[in-house]
């Protein structure tokens, strides 16, 4: 934002002087944006926020539209281009790498978006899930192979900020990325809300609301369908035979638990995550480092370790899919190496940079 300020302030006024401090500063704008976060993250549905997902779909492709123009046309000022190799490893690729498993773990929302379809078939899922990972692979191709060819080894990790910010088109693309991550927060706010639940308690399981009536509802009719069953056969059979009587066991999970989550609940596990995730944001700088953390333990183990070891044990003694099943089990240790090595890859990195820090400091 600090630099979509200068950009936009410079381009669209006629005046010299720089824009305010305040307006120069990120945390004003985390505090700020913060209005629009909050009532968003509050919504139950994540159909609730189908509308600010189309504003960040459009970011996207304005953003594409950037790097291909820019690579067809250079803009003035841009810094040239360096070496451009077909294969280059860097001890780098080791941090970087948990930062794609991040950027492709979206299956966090695939049960509240295969509870809020209209008719949520398994075929239809596939087309969501096919849809959403192929558009998210073609978007980062494109940007990464223009990116690259356009600055080849000079390229920085924040493609966006190599273009020169003095340009009305490249300062509306840096404002596209804001609105881009602003509107994706909420997104991942429905799913750590619904975990957190689980967590705290974990015998509960929530329906969404448009789904509870409904569930009410056949609860309701098939009580009432087995006792006129139970009634029937019981005038059908002899007078003096005795019938036991069947009571019909409530709908709903093991624990006789249905309905959605509760007012006080929902308010205060969405205040905890909101309050959190803007203290982490507000003191961290570093982005990709927290993105390298994050991609390094939870993507890889929403990713790999989980789907692997659920599939591994649900499958293992089904001799038919023991191909799949062994798949599995390799796909699980895959993603405790990745795990492992990414995470103490970044630990040596943040020391290395502290050690570092310190002998420039004693210099």
């Amino acid at each position: 934002m600090p630099n979509v300020v200068a950009s936009l302030y410079h381009d669209l006024t006629s005046e010299t002087t720089n824009p305010p401090a305040w307006a120069l500063d990120g945390r004003n704008w985390i505090s700020f944006f913060m209005l629009i976060l909050v009532p968003l993250c509050f919504l139950r549905h994540l159909n609730s926020l189908r509308h600010t997902s189309y504003i960040a779909l459009f970011s996207v492709a304005y953003l594409v539209v950037i790097v291909i123009w820019c690579y067809h046309w250079p803009l003035e000022g841009m810094t040239k281009p360096g070496e451009v190799r077909l294969i280059h490893f860097t001890p780098d690729f080791v941090s970087t790498f948990p930062v794609q498993v991040f950027a492709f773990t979206c299956a966090q929302n695939l049960f509240p978006i295969y509870n809020e379809l209209k008719r949520n078939s398994q075929k239809r899922m596939n087309i969501v899930i096919v849809g959403s990972i192929g558009t998210a692979a073609m978007t980062y191709e494109v940007i990464a192979i223009f990116g690259y060819l356009t600055f080849g080894s000079k390229v920085g990790p924040n493609i966006i900020a190599m273009y020169p910010s003095t340009s009305l088109f490249v300062a509306v693309g840096q404002l596209a990325i804001v609105v881009l991550v602003l509107f994706s927060y909420p997104l991942q706010v429905h799913p750590c809300r619904n975990c957190l639940d689980k967590v705290f308690h974990p015998g509960h399981v929530a329906v969404p609301p448009s789904k509870s009536k409904v569930v009410d509802e056949v609860a309701r009719v098939g009580a009432v369908e087995e006792e006129e069953d139970d009634t029937s056969s019981r005038s059908s059979g002899s007078g003096s035979e005795e019938t036991e009587e069947i009571v019909p066991e409530p709908e709903g999970d093991e624990h006789g638990h249905h309905g959605e989550m509760s007012a006080v609940k929902h308010f205060l596990l969405t205040a905890g995550i909101i309050v959190a995730g803007f203290t982490v944001a507000y003191l961290v700088d570093d982005l990709q480092m927290v993105l390298s953390f994050v991609g390094a333990t939870g993507s890889t183990t929403i990713s790999f370790i989980l789907p692997g070891l659920f599939y591994w044990k649900l499958t293992r003694d089904d001799f038919t899919r023991k191909s799949l099943n062994l798949s599995a089990f390799f796909l699980m240790i895959y993603g405790i190496c990745v795990c492992v090595f990414c995470l103490s890859f970044n630990i040596y990195q943040i020391i290395q940079y502290k050690g570092t820090a310190h002998l420039e400091e004693a210099l």
